[in-house]
């Protein structure tokens, strides 16, 4: 049965994978490892301007699914005991720029004032359409702005912060480094 699900965390250098019980909530196994897109720029504006071809952004796309993600979720599936064949879906987290080469978007507003993003709404993709195998939907996270995407959206709904009336701190350490104060 399809009782598995996962969350990734598409960072510009790392991706993370979660894998959980989808009937009991529990952690099953994580799996990181670096993005293979770090051949295509170390950095967000070196990857908007390779992006911006569209035959570069689909590469961009497969490195990061094919040689990325599916490794990954691989890797967590046997950690956690469990058939590929089980996972139901997943969720994405990520910056604006790494969730618009996943769906295949030209990120090119994003390196350029005004920093528009095509778009920062959540989608559902289907697995196959991006090149991973399995006939799963996939779910792409909010993102607030070109530059607060998902990862921090998450984060700041994951940590309960805007919730407490105490002030609270949200550091993402990665290669772009964010920092969300949330003084209620």
């Amino acid at each position: 049965s399809r009782d598995t699900g996962f969350a990734v965390d598409v960072g510009t250098t790392t991706v993370v994978v979660l894998l959980a019980d989808l009937e009991t909530g529990e952690v099953l196994a994580r799996a990181g490892d670096f993005s293979a897109q770090i051949r295509h720029g170390d950095n967000v504006i070196t990857r908007i301007g390779a992006a911006s071809s569209p035959v570069t952004r689909l590469e961009m796309r497969r490195a990061l699914v094919e040689e990325t993600l599916a490794p990954l979720l691989q890797k967590a599936c046997k950690r956690a005991g469990r058939a590929i064949s089980r996972l139901a879906g997943g969720t994405i987290a990520g910056n604006t720029t790494m969730l618009h080469i996943l769906a295949n978007e030209d990120p090119t507003s994003l390196g350029i004032a005004p920093f528009t993003a095509r778009f920062l709404e959540g989608r559902i993709l289907e697995s196959d359409d991006i090149g991973l195998r399995g006939a799963m939907p996939i779910r792409l996270l909010p993102g607030l702005s070109a530059y607060i995407g998902a990862d921090i959206t998450a984060g700041v709904h994951a940590t309960g912060m805007t919730l407490d009336d105490t002030p609270s701190l949200l550091v993402d350490m990665g290669t772009n480094g964010e920092v969300v104060l949330c003084a209620n």
